[in-house]
């Protein structure tokens, strides 16, 4: 049997349609997927038409000769924030379904509303929640009532088979980092060389924003210190790789692990620069200074509002206060910081979103990135006027002309400051500092005053 993973390829750097960065990240999920596949016997290829920048009828050549076509709408580093504009996925599918009956769709998108996904792309079936162990039932099953966690369409209409319980990571094989293009990944805040890593899933938190439960399910799992430290020797002794992101929700809330982690990787003397993200309540100076020595170099905070009271009531459990104390900490032990910021989260007023604004400014972090709260609404297709359904918008208050301008002034304000664009051109490489100059500009582009 011959099975693709397919992850579409998205507008690069930003979808404007929904001002979203889609960066060369790899597609894990599917890494771990070809490796259980590759483990009983079949023949697989993952091809990330994303990082390929292979897009509309030039896919087709990459989709002829396979029994069954896996398409990912949102792999794992899109789990949390998943894209709002499906064309891709769409156009994907309308393709794959020219060269095989056996299409199959896995992603945040059908976990939520499986039957509408399964209407708008002809799939055979759509996986729900975490997809690795279900790809490898639907390659191995006779039936699809015989596989758990996934929706279909039957004669007596649609049928939706009992959830999987959630895979213990131990169980799930090293990702197949050989099937992926990794000279096509970069992370333009570490460099190129780039891997994302896991050693944990799910998060103990419970902030009313967070979609973690569609996906990552309820609870917190984590990977033995051998298996995390398997998987970074293989990456960086055979594939070559330099820079990773531990890309899990909290990786910082474990302290005996993430101690035995740094321990491990200070004592490897890797050429190894990676960053994490963490609450800003997990930090303390000891913390910081086992990070900086084990090769950490970035840390993402999720600090989210400049208002107390929106943050009290979306239940982040921070306070303006402890997030001012964390970016200082990491500044002063040589540690860079990355902080989100939302607005038009429910009930926000204008000053509100006017004090977030204000409030990155005053941190001072490294850098910071502001998006704008997106509910999950119902799917809604939008014709091309050929007969195809090419978009789900989302429209909701927040995605208004004068936030968006105000999101991009505040962002040339925050990095146009005298002393930041020094010091940023003073101590950032070369060619990292080329991919960070496109990433700001195509990011925060049309210029504040357009």
């Amino acid at each position: 049997m011959k099975v693709l993973l397919l992850k579409p390829c998205w507008p690069y750097p930003i979808s404007r349609k929904e001002s979203t960065y889609n960066r060369m990240w790899p597609p894990l999920s599917l890494a771990y997927s070809a490796a259980l596949l590759e483990q009983a016997g079949m023949e697989v290829k993952i091809f990330d038409a994303h990082a390929q920048r292979v897009s509309g009828r030039r896919l087709a050549s990459h989709l002829r000769g396979f029994d069954k076509i896996f398409i990912t709408s949102s792999d794992l580093d899109r789990w949390l924030c998943p894209n709002l504009d499906l064309t891709p996925v769409l156009e994907a599918a309308v393709l794959a379904r020219g060269f095989t009956q056996e299409l199959y769709l896995m992603g945040q998108h059908g976990t939520v509303q499986p039957e509408q996904l399964l209407a708008f792309t002809g799939a055979r079936a759509v996986i729900r929640g975490e997809p690795e162990q279900t790809v490898l039932d639907l390659c191995r099953a006779d039936q699809l009532d015989q596989v758990s966690g996934i929706t279909f369409q039957t004669e007596r209409g649609i049928c939706s088979t009992p959830g999987r319980p959630l895979a213990s990571l131990e169980t799930l094989p090293i990702p197949a980092f050989h099937q992926l293009p990794l000279a096509k990944y970069h992370y333009e805040l570490l460099g190129q060389h780039f891997m994302l890593l896991e050693t944990s899933r799910g998060c103990p938190f419970h902030c009313t924003f967070c979609a973690k439960d569609v996906m990552y399910g309820h609870g917190f799992r984590r990977k033995s210190l051998g298996r995390v430290l398997e998987e970074v020797d293989l990456a960086v002794k055979r594939h070559g790789v330099r820079t990773i992101y531990f890309y899990d929700l909290e990786f910082l809330i474990h302290r005996p692990f993430i101690y035995q982690l740094c321990e491990a990787l200070r004592q490897r003397h890797y050429p190894l620069r990676w960053c994490c993200q963490s609450r800003v309540t997990d930090v303390d100076e000891p913390l910081l200074s086992r990070l900086r020595q084990a090769g950490c170099t970035l840390i993402h905070y999720g600090v989210e509002s400049g208002s107390q009271r929106l943050l009290d009531a979306s239940r982040k459990e921070i306070t303006l206060d402890e997030a001012q104390r964390a970016v200082r900490l990491t500044r002063q032990h040589g540690i860079q910081s990355l902080c989100f910021f939302m607005v038009g989260l429910p009930n926000e007023t204008p000053e509100e979103t006017t004090a977030t604004l204000e409030f990155a400014q005053k941190l001072k972090p490294t850098y910071v990135s502001f998006h704008l709260a997106a509910p999950h609404e119902e799917l809604r297709p939008v014709p091309d006027g050929n007969g195809h359904l090419l978009a789900f918008p989302i429209q909701h208050p927040s995605f208004n002309p004068l936030l968006k301008r105000s999101i991009r002034r505040s962002f040339w304000r925050f990095y146009l400051r005298p002393g930041y664009v020094w010091g940023w051109l003073c101590s950032t490489p070369l060619k990292l500092l080329l991919h960070q100059v496109q990433f700001f500009l195509r990011y925060t582009l049309p210029l504040p005053w357009a």
